[in-house]
This record gives C-alpha cells, sequence and structure tokens, in this order.
C-alpha cells in the first residue's frame, strides 16, 4: 500500500512540474510494428563439395610411388644401400596397401 501512495504522489508532482506532459504506468505498450518491410535478396546457392572418385589399387599405389619419388631426393643418401632402400620402400608399400 505504501508503493501505491507514493507512486501516485510522484505522478502527481509530475503532472504539476510539466508542461501538460502525462506521464502513464500502463504495462500494455501501444507501439505499433511500422518497422518497413525490407526485400532480402535470396543467398547464394551452396556449392556442393567435390568428392574424387574412389582410387583404383594401381592408381594408389602410382600415386604413393611418385611421392615417394619427388619427396625422397630432398633427404638425401641413407646409411643403407639403394638396393635395400628400394627393398624396405617396396615392403613399406606392400604393408600399407594390404
Amino acid at each position: 500500500m505504501g508503493t501505491d501512495d507514493r507512486k501516485k504522489r510522484i505522478l502527481a508532482h509530475l503532472a504539476k512540474s510539466t508542461d501538460g506532459i502525462k506521464y502513464g504506468t500502463s504495462k500494455t505498450s501501444s507501439v505499433s510494428d511500422s518497422t518497413p518491410s525490407v526485400e532480402l535478396p535470396p543467398p547464394p546457392p551452396i556449392p556442393q563439395p567435390v568428392v574424387p572418385p574412389p582410387l583404383s589399387p594401381k592408381s594408389r599405389k602410382r600415386q604413393v610411388i611418385d611421392h615417394v619419388k619427388n619427396s625422397s631426393g630432398d633427404f638425401g643418401d641413407f646409411s643403407f644401400g639403394s638396393e635395400k632402400r628400394k627393398q624396405k620402400i617396396s615392403e613399406h608399400l606392400r604393408k600399407s596397401l594390404s
């Protein structure tokens, strides 16, 4: 009850001290939805991901061997000979493909 009396006194004071401006305490807002509608352009289509076709075992082996040939030149010569090196690479390929 005390808050209602205080509220009434504040509103009465505001009514006296302002030039005809009314301060209401209505809980409902009278704001109308008068926002202009803007037509947005349609979103661009989403591109489908490109999936490469599955590789056959021969083409996969060819890609791996080409990769080994291209990248092994950068490492220099290892401690084992070229025959052992070829044998280790072929064993590695055989194990990885099976």
